[in-house]
């Protein structure tokens, strides 16, 4: 009996640790099938492990949500773009920071005359990089290019009033692709190439000669073909923006912009292109000359005299003697309230008595108002 109990003990354990198992199968595959059923479509597309935070090559960029996902999925880069961008110093009338985007990712704030040297992450492909004014965003210039691996910009900028000038723009790629020479199919040298001998054409009979009388040239074919225009070089485009800016904001005379376009301390440009911003502007200097002597009446107080000197001097605006006399002859200005207006400067500035005023508006080497003018100050003040 217990021989036979030492063989069925066994043989049972090993039933129940079957069934055991079996069970356990069916219930883990129900439970799976449960769970399969009821995990939407973007669940299941989420559960992909997190890219790793201490990835270089990985950065999250802002962009439009996809139908899979309405979260904002990271962009893999897989290259390295350098860039080497300088910004020129700029002491007259732009001096302002500039905002660097590429493909609408800002990527630094360069300051007005620094250099900005660093690597970014990149893919290949077409891409846009944007220069913007941090003071005012209509204020910008764009460039494209387009990658095949790692890549290097190079370029500098200069600010303008209006505009922002991208000169030298150089971008080279180092796994440019080159496409190989198509080849020619070789032909075995055993089978002769036989070429198809072409059936004769029906014979047509010749139709009689016609010689057609000579037409006569028409006006296009007597004219000799125009000579090609030269390009016109970038600094000469600049020079002519800067030369309307000038005129624009500073009113200035056609001998005061070209002395700002050239001097060292104002643009620097070559006489070249200042001269031929000069001869292309398109610039009403009698107007120019007229506001400049509205500031100077409404601004300094200073008599008709006073303005046409300042008007003409060549340490003045430096304009022409007829566009001086244009702005005197249409400035609609009351010289009596400038006289007043100055006047009661020396008053209250240096204490002077009414006569010292007078002889003051009236001098040569004062205010050069005329002697009514001043009179008239002398009665009006307080």
């Amino acid at each position: 009996m217990k021989e036979k109990l030492k063989y069925i003990f066994p043989t049972l354990l090993l039933i129940i640790t079957v069934s055991v198992l079996s069970g356990c199968t069916s219930l883990i595959s129900q439970i799976n099938e449960q769970a399969s059923k009821s995990i939407p479509a973007t669940t299941k597309a989420n559960s992909a492990p997190a890219p790793s935070s201490s990835s270089q090559s990985q950065i999250a960029v802002n962009e439009s949500p996809s139908t899979v996902d309405e979260e904002t999925s990271p962009i893999n880069f897989e290259y390295v773009l350098m860039l080497d961008i300088s910004s020129e110093e700029n002491i007259a009338l732009a001096k302002y920071d500039l905002d660097i985007e590429i493909d609408g990712r800002k990527i630094t704030t360069l300051s007005n005359g620094a250099n900005y040297k660093n690597s970014v992450p990149i893919n290949d492909g077409t891409h846009t990089i944007t220069f913007t004014s941090n003071k005012n965003a209509s204020i910008n210039s764009t460039e494209h290019f387009t990658t095949t691996g790692d890549a290097h910009i190079s370029c500098s900028l200069k600010s303008r009033t209006a505009k922002i000038d991208i000169k030298d723009f150089n971008c080279t790629s180092g796994n440019e692709v080159i496409p190989s020479p198509e080849t020619t199919p070789d032909i075995p040298i055993d089978t002769p190439t036989i070429p198809e001998q072409p059936t004769a054409p029906p014979t047509i009979p010749n139709p009689p000669t016609i010689t057609p009388e000579p037409a006569s040239p028409t006006v296009e074919e007597t004219l000799p073909p125009s000579p090609p225009q030269p390009a016109v070089p970038s600094e000469y485009i600049s020079a002519l923006a800067d030369a309307y800016d000038y005129s624009s904001l500073m009113h200035m005379s056609k001998k005061g912009i070209y002395d700002q376009l050239t001097s060292e301390y104002g643009e620097g440009y070559s006489t070249e292109a200042a001269q031929y911003a000069i001869d292309h502007a398109q610039i009403d200097y009698n107007n120019n000359a007229l506001k400049s002597a509205a500031t100077y009446v409404e601004t300094m107080h200073m008599s008709k005299r006073g303005v046409y000197e300042q008007l003409v001097s060549e340490y003045g605006e430096q304009f022409t003697p007829s566009e001086a006399q244009f702005a005197i002859d249409n400035l609609n200005a009351d010289y009596n309230k400038a006289a007043l207006e100055s006047a009661k400067s020396y008053k209250n500035l240096f204490d002077m008595s009414s006569s010292e005023i007078f002889d003051q508006l009236t001098s040569e080497y004062g205010d050069k108002f005329t002697a009514a003018e001043a009179q008239y100050a002398i009665d009006n003040l307080k």
